[in-house]
C-alpha cells in the first residue's frame, strides 16, 4: 500500500478560474503538481507534475501567495496522485523535471 500525505496547497480556486499547486509525499518522495486553467477556455487548461528534489524548490514552487482563504484550493485525492506519479514515472521524467498531465494548448 502507498503511503500518502498532502504536505502543502497554495493558490487559488475561485469556480471559473484556477491556478493551484500541490505538494505531497507518496512512497517516501515529494511531488509538485500544478493545475491552471478556467471554464471558458479563456486561460487554457493545463496540468504538471515534477518530482522536487530538495526542500529549497519546494520553497520557490510553493510561493507564499497573498490570497483569501476561501478561494484556497480544494484538495488532492490519494487515489489521483498515485495517478499522476504513476503518469510521471512511466514517461521517464527525472527529478527536477517537469512532465505535461494535459494540456488544451
Amino acid at each position: 500500500m502507498s503511503e500518502y500525505k498532502l504536505i502543502a496547497e497554495e493558490g487559488y480556486d475561485d469556480g471559473y478560474y484556477w491556478d493551484t499547486r500541490y505538494c505531497f509525499e507518496l512512497d517516501g518522495k515529494r511531488y509538485i503538481l500544478v493545475d491552471v486553467g478556467s471554464w471558458s477556455g479563456y486561460i487554457p487548461n493545463h496540468g504538471e507534475i515534477m518530482e522536487v528534489e530538495n526542500d529549497e524548490s519546494l520553497d520557490i514552487l510553493l510561493k507564499d501567495w497573498d490570497i483569501d482563504e476561501m478561494d484556497k484550493p480544494g484538495g488532492l485525492t490519494e487515489k489521483r496522485a498515485i495517478q499522476y506519479v504513476k503518469q510521471l514515472k512511466e514517461s521517464g521524467t527525472k527529478a527536477g523535471e517537469s512532465f505535461e498531465l494535459w494540456s488544451d494548448d
